[in-house]
């Protein structure tokens, strides 16, 4: 719905809430706040980044990448799983650099 809305602020709360849930599985209470811990200071670049794919009309990746993560949690496929937030990591991180310096994707 956040997503469908283009209410930034509300899918990384939302997004934020559901990566914890699956880091939460981990049993990793120090992992789970470094994680929480590194979010809250790069949350401007996650607007940014949320934004970028808004603007240019790529929001359904978003939704995307955190279905397949479901998938593979559900499974208990945990080199999947590494493998899928790596890309969504890097997908991310193209995007913040793509939209601070200015260079199409």
């Amino acid at each position: 719905k956040a997503i469908n809305q283009r209410d930034i602020i509300t899918y990384l709360n939302q997004d934020e809430a559901f990566l914890e849930i699956i880091y939460a599985a981990s049993n990793n209470a120090v992992m789970v706040n470094v994680i929480k811990s590194l979010w809250a200071r790069c949350r401007p670049y996650k607007i940014i980044g949320a934004k970028r794919s808004f603007d240019m009309n790529k929001s359904e990746s978003l939704w995307e990448n955190q279905e397949a993560l479901l998938s593979a949690a559900t499974e208990k496929d945990g080199k999947l799983a590494a493998a899928l937030s790596e890309k969504s990591l890097r997908e991310a991180s193209h995007r913040i650099e793509a939209t601070l310096s200015s260079k199409p994707l």
